[in-house]
């Protein structure tokens, strides 16, 4: 379990350097993967940065319909979590 761990974490750092590059394609597609194995293995922190990411990702490629409500439950899950980091930029991201 400690390789996929490591995976979830990579997924949404690579994703973000994707993202900053403005590579949505590549972003969105490393990103979805690691929402996929956060889900897989139920690890929580990593599908909410992953999943933030990934809304922004959609909504910056023009599937907003998509993206807004995955942003906006990302944001919800890390408030209910006591997630602070970024916390204040996926905010920003929803407005």
């Amino acid at each position: 379990m400690g390789d996929q761990y490591a995976l979830s974490h990579a997924h949404f750092g690579l994703g973000y350097s994707y993202l900053r590059q403005g590579d949505l394609p590549e972003a969105i597609s490393v990103l979805e993967r690691g929402v996929a194995l956060c889900d897989a293995y139920g690890f929580v922190v990593f599908r909410v940065v992953n999943a933030a990411e990934l809304g922004y990702a959609y909504c910056l490629a023009g599937r907003g319909e998509e993206g807004i409500p995955v942003l906006r439950e990302a944001v919800e899950q890390a408030e209910s979590l006591g997630i602070s980091f970024s916390h204040s930029l996926w905010v920003a991201w929803l407005g």
